[in-house]
């Protein structure tokens, strides 16, 4: 009989279903959409950390320590106005200890759709290569996977999550379950890739897709042209791989995809030759 003080969390257990023997690194990111202009023109940007299974349950628990009898934190709500001092209890939650990483990338909506409206075939390329939310997914786990050889821990295998809820989930999720087919082997390897899951909203699981809220939200402003601010330095703390990408890292990409368009079809299927 397992007695309450013994009792296994709902992270803990999630984590020995999801990473070999429940050991490894998770990458929790979230999304963070810029609406202060026109929606046309939003830039999307996803930012999160990288850290080992044991960091996650250790500020899981110190999240839900800072929340105190708050169910949830969004800083586009307002909640750092709201609650300044649970604000600077969650600040505190990020330290170098507490995560190995942080990781931010992004990319002007509207400059991605334009360039995706190009047709390859009867198709337009967004059709192969996804919405913007997709394309995020995928660089921030090329930026992670990258980092992680450079760090010499490439042994190590990463479960990633995301928050669930947008539109283009579904999208998102087609292009990542690719990673599992053997024609995609090389970009699984390089990303770490153990497996993916999308977090429900505010649910027993998501607190720790607070802070990686917090860091999006203040790159945006600053990205936008704000200041960085003293929470942002204090943030920037744990080291914060960035990018931004514009025009010409999209359309090296499409080379790239479009290459890989003329071997297989969008399920991975190898194409068969022409005759």
């Amino acid at each position: 009989m397992v007695r309450p003080s013994q009792s296994v969390s709902p992270v803990a257990s999630f984590l020995s279903a999801v990473l070999p023997k429940g050991k490894g690194l998770v990458m929790v990111l979230r999304l963070y959409a810029d609406e202060s202009g026109d929606d046309a023109t939003s830039n999307f940007r996803v930012a999160g950390y990288l850290m080992t299974h044991e960091q996650w349950k250790s500020l899981d628990r110190k999240i839900e320590k800072a929340l105190g009898p708050l169910k949830w934190f969004h800083m586009k709500d307002g909640d750092h106005k709201k609650h300044p001092r649970v604000y600077k209890k969650l600040l505190t939650t990020i330290t170098p200890k507490s995560v190995l990483v942080g990781f931010s990338v992004s990319v002007n909506r509207k400059k991605y759709d334009a360039l995706l409206s190009e047709r390859s075939g009867k198709n337009t390329l967004r059709y192969w290569m996804g919405s913007s939310y997709a394309f995020l997914v995928q660089a921030a786990m090329s930026v992670c996977g990258i980092w992680c050889s450079q760090q010499d821990i490439a042994d190590e295998w990463i479960a990633y999550f995301f928050e669930a809820g947008h539109p283009s989930q579904g999208d998102a999720n087609v292009s990542i379950e690719l990673f599992k087919k053997k024609q995609y082997k090389e970009h699984a390897e390089q990303a770490r890739y153990a497996s993916h899951t999308f977090l429900a909203k505010e649910g027993p699981l998501s607190k720790v897709l607070i802070p990686c809220d917090i860091l999006a939200w203040h790159l945006t402003n600053w990205r936008r042209g704000g200041n960085q601010c003293k929470e942002l330095r204090k943030l920037l703390g744990v080291k914060t791989l960035s990018k931004d990408f514009e025009e010409k890292d999209i359309r090296a990409v499409i080379t790239k995809s479009k290459h890989r368009m003329e071997t297989v079809d969008k399920n991975g299927r190898p194409r068969k030759p022409k005759t």
